[in-house]
């Protein structure tokens, strides 16, 4: 599961709605993962974090193009435990934008995705890579 929220400051003239901006964001998610073999541990870690990055947006009446770049940074904890630790997360993503088709518009994409946890209970380390191809409705 993984939430996010958060704003882009533009870098880039006075318009709000295309040019370069920083993102800022806000990110809290949790992973858990069943361990197959019987005495070893299950992965079960929430982590709430922060990042930032650089975006690249253009959206005109017919046809959008945004691209992005952003890393946060995590306090992880185990679900019910009382280990700790950090998790890092690298995140690329460019998406064409058609508006007002359906609703504001939709979105095509592909993200890439790079987690890493380092906690305190060694056996926990763990890395995820994602990436493939959404699609998106905007309301």
């Amino acid at each position: 599961m993984y939430v996010e929220s958060g704003n882009d400051f533009p870098v880039t003239g006075k318009e709000q709605k295309n040019g370069i901006f920083i993102p800022i964001k806000l990110s809290a998610n949790y992973v858990k993962s069943e361990n197959g073999h019987r005495g070893q541990r299950n992965f079960d870690i929430g982590s709430l974090g922060v990042g930032t990055g650089i975006k690249y947006r253009f959206i005109s009446r017919e046809f959008g193009v945004q691209a992005s770049a952003t890393g946060a940074l995590h306090f992880s904890n185990v679900g019910f435990g009382t280990e700790y630790g950090s998790q890092t997360a690298l995140t690329g993503e460019i998406q064409i934008i058609i508006p007002n088709i359906i609703f504001d518009g939709l979105t095509f994409g592909y993200r890439y995705d790079k987690q890493q946890w380092n906690m305190n209970d060694s056996s926990l380390d763990y890395k995820r890579y994602y990436h493939g191809p959404f699609v998106g409705i905007f309301f």
